[in-house]
């Protein structure tokens, strides 16, 4: 008897699974095999990730949020080009999990087209025959799609605009969903304390966190007698060290901070 409930609730089972399948609606399938080669993308980035920690690549992007930013950048291309260039079968058989179907070897270039936008040229690419054709962003451009909300809150609080601009192309590239190895977050790269002293609700909207960053930049020029380098140090090491240590800390990555956002104000200025 045990038995026969079993066998029919299995078959029950199985016959709403299949129901499921059938009525997946094209829009819906497509999202799903989105789904499947975006885990299979990050699969990939995973074993690059863990293949740059026995070489020098990561030298090669600089230290700190920088670096960090511009080197997930580039793994995050290149697993979406191998991804989609090769049947690696991770996306495929958890589709067919799903499913029961066979993905399309042609589903990729259907739903991931690769952009024609901002490509990179091959004069600087690394490795031409693994990399070709791959887009990533334009971090100068990225940071200038914000220019009417840092005018608008650099206005607000008195902070040169330049400086915002030159703060998030350092701290972000542009990018309002980036997030640091530390926890910072968006555009200004706002760690949780200083989102919630400056009254962020919502780090990764923009006019949120360009308003609390900007905020936080004039705190910190009030502080230091509107001395930008000390307020930018302060900005990447926190004030506590620059007071400890009265000047630019002697951190690597604070020194190099400090200069590389104060040589590309001139990028921004007029």
């Amino acid at each position: 008897m045990d038995v026969k409930v079993t066998e029919a609730l299995s078959q029950i089972k199985n016959e709403k699974i299949d129901k499921i399948k059938s009525d997946l609606s094209t829009a819906d399938d497509k999202k799903l095999k989105q789904s499947c080669l975006d885990f299979e993308s990050i699969f990939v980035k995973m074993m690059l990730d863990e293949m740059q920690k026995s070489t020098s690549l990561e030298s090669s992007f600089g230290s700190g949020a920088g670096g960090a930013f511009y080197r997930d950048i580039y793994f995050n291309e290149i697993s979406k080009k191998i991804s989609e260039s090769n049947d690696i079968g991770i996306a495929s058989t958890m589709y067919k999990q799903l499913t029961g179907k066979e993905m399309n070897p042609e589903d990729k270039k259907d739903i991931r087209p690769i952009s024609s936008e901002d490509r990179i040229s091959e004069s600087v690419l690394s490795n031409g025959s693994l990399l070709r054709g791959f887009s990533i962003s334009n971090p100068l451009k990225d940071t200038l799609k914000y220019e009417n909300l840092i005018e608008k809150y650099a206005d607000e609080y008195g902070v040169d605009s330049t400086l915002v601009k030159s703060v998030i192309y350092n701290e972000s590239g542009g990018n309002y969903r980036a997030v640091s190895s530390a926890g910072a977050k968006g555009l200004m790269q706002l760690m949780d304390g200083t989102s919630e002293d400056m009254g962020v609700s919502n780090p990764f909207r923009p006019a949120d966190n360009i308003q609390g960053g900007v905020k936080y930049l004039s705190k910190l020029l009030k502080k230091y007698n509107n001395d930008i380098e000390l307020t930018l140090a302060a900005y990447n090491a926190g004030p506590g060290n620059v007071d400890k240590y009265g000047g630019i800390p002697p951190f690597k990555e604070t020194i190099n901070y400090v200069k590389k956002v104060m040589k590309d104000i001139s990028v921004f200025e007029e």
